[in-house]
């Protein structure tokens, strides 16, 4: 399963599936079906803590 996150000044953050191509962005009839969640540390910060701790480890991870 591929994951895309999009950070704004590490205050907010969507996370998602969808890409930036005609069937990623596309309604449902003649694309993919996609779905994105948006993070904003206002809100929850412990939740936007959490999403930058996951992104950072699978980063480390597959960077060499």
């Amino acid at each position: 399963m591929k994951k895309y996150l999009i950070l704004v000044d590490e205050s907010k953050a969507v996370v998602g599936s969808a890409n930036f191509t005609e069937a990623g962005t596309s309604d449902i009839s003649t694309g993919n079906i996609e779905a994105s969640a948006y993070y904003d540390s206002e809100d929850n910060l412990q939740d936007m803590k959490s999403l930058l701790d996951y992104f950072k480890k699978i980063k480390k991870k597959n960077t060499r």
